[in-house]
């Protein structure tokens, strides 16, 4: 990874209790492999970023925002849901 780089390698995204667990498998992911950039976020977040159709909302007031939001090609998505579906 480059100096600067900050595209995300591996991307873990739920909902309450599943975002909460997948925050804790962020971290002890990030100890393991110090040199990746993973990033824990709320599906709603993900969503706002990822729509494009008209009358989408966009997070504000985020650290990482439309412009500054890429994953590194090959990267690895989790969606988690303790709910089945």
């Amino acid at each position: 990874r480059r100096a600067g780089d900050s595209t995300v390698d591996v991307l873990i995204f739920g909902v309450e209790n599943s975002l909460w667990l997948g925050q804790q498998f962020a971290a002890d992911l990030k100890r393991v492999f110090p040199r990746l950039n993973i990033l824990a976020m709320s599906s709603n977040w993900v969503l706002g970023m990822l729509q494009t159709a008209q009358g989408h909302i966009e997070p504000r007031n985020f650290t990482i925002g439309a412009s500054s939001f890429a994953l590194t090609p090959g990267a690895i998505v989790l969606a988690l849901s303790h709910s089945g579906t």
